[in-house]
């Protein structure tokens, strides 16, 4: 076989995965030498967003990011809202299924891992886990993941709009 055309075809194989993937990292487009700006669809609008690199500035030395839409007059706006002020290099985008899954971690037992759903440009809550040594009452139960869904927006007394969430397993990791 032709030397140019093993090399196509190691190529298509080993970049398939970004053409065909359903979910995907941004530091699958750029790795540790990330650039400081780059550009891809992580709102799933259908135009790209840039995105802004701070190397090693997330949880465990990982690279964070702002990522910025253009408004209708062209001009480059902060996402800020959650889960746009939460992503880094652990965060998976699905364009399939228009989610994002964030990932804080305090260490080997407490770590949240949020997913949101893109509904109309408007990022929801879809499911929450949450993992930790203590339960609600402050009580070591030993190392415990709670899963959290079917969110609802509502408003408190004050007026302030919340989600309400319903508990929906607890697994409890045995030592």
């Amino acid at each position: 076989m032709d030397t140019k055309i093993k090399i196509s075809l190691l190529f298509a194989l080993l970049f398939a995965k970004f053409i065909y993937a359903d979910s995907f990292k941004l530091d699958d487009f750029c790795g540790k030498k990330c650039p400081v700006h780059f550009y891809k669809d992580v709102n799933f609008d259908g135009r790209l967003d840039k995105i802004i690199t701070h190397h090693n500035q997330a949880q465990r030395h990982r690279h964070a990011y702002d990522i910025y839409e253009q408004n209708e007059d062209r001009k480059w706006v902060l996402l800020n809202a959650k889960p746009f002020d939460n992503i880094d290099s652990q965060t998976v985008f699905n364009p399939k299924e228009k989610t994002i899954k964030t990932h804080d971690s305090g260490g080997s037992c407490i770590y949240t891992e949020s997913t949101y759903k893109i509904t109309n440009k408007i990022p929801e809550p879809h499911k929450i886990v949450i993992a930790d040594n203590f339960d609600v009452y402050g009580v070591n139960v030993g190392c415990t993941e709670y899963t959290y869904g079917n969110f609802k927006k509502t408003t408190d007394d004050d007026g302030n709009e919340k989600w309400d969430k319903e508990l929906l397993s607890v697994w409890r990791r045995i030592k």
